[in-house]
């Protein structure tokens, strides 16, 4: 009976791994095939004009350059993908998120949606923070630290936009307190 029981466990064993090396290879093909057909839901970078950019120099407010890490997304109202990045941060976003739009057409749609993070939304007159760093893409995503450039990519879905927020720990961390430290002797007194 328990020959039974083992050869049964051997045979399930062996159509368990055949089934595991079967579903790896199938998801080695469809990225393989997602390749191919250029269909990866990934970032692509974008080249700016060359020099050191500051969000100084192209006409960003001044808060961005004394944050260590933040995100400018560039957005238009007559984007879809726009939208729908702005409808991701209908209910407001991280400080570490800064947004610019153009100023016409008048950006309504957009400034709705994201009513919630106004005092971080940037208004491009005539595009003249666009026109300073050479970009005619939209949306896409500005990789800042301390006021200084160091990524631009353009991004296809909010999904990648809600991935590249930069984790920025609190400046100054408030320290727990710790109850004053006693002796074990005076622990159980």
């Amino acid at each position: 009976m328990t020959w039974l029981v083992i050869a049964l466990l051997v045979v399930l064993s062996i159509g368990l791994a055949l089934c595991s090396a079967a579903m790896v290879e199938i998801f080695r093909q469809l990225n393989e095939i997602r390749g191919a057909l250029n269909l990866r839901d990934e970032p692509i970078p974008l080249s700016l004009k060359s020099g050191e950019l500051t969000t100084s120099t192209i006409g960003l407010p001044s808060a961005i350059s004394v944050e260590p890490k933040t995100i400018v997304v560039f957005l238009s109202a007559k984007c879809a993908t726009c939208l729908a990045i702005a409808e991701a941060f209908r209910g407001g976003s991280p400080s570490t998120v800064w947004f610019v739009v153009p100023s016409s057409p008048p950006p309504t749609t957009l400034l709705d949606l994201l009513s919630e993070s106004v005092e971080r939304i940037v208004v491009d007159r005539d595009d003249a923070v666009a026109t300073r760093l050479g970009l005619n893409v939209t949306p896409s995503v500005l990789t800042v630290s301390y006021g200084t450039i160091t990524r631009a990519q353009a991004v296809s879905s909010a999904r990648q936009v809600l991935t590249m927020i930069p984790t920025v720990f609190p400046r100054h961390p408030t320290v727990a307190t710790l109850p004053p430290f006693q002796p074990a002797s005076e622990q159980h007194a």
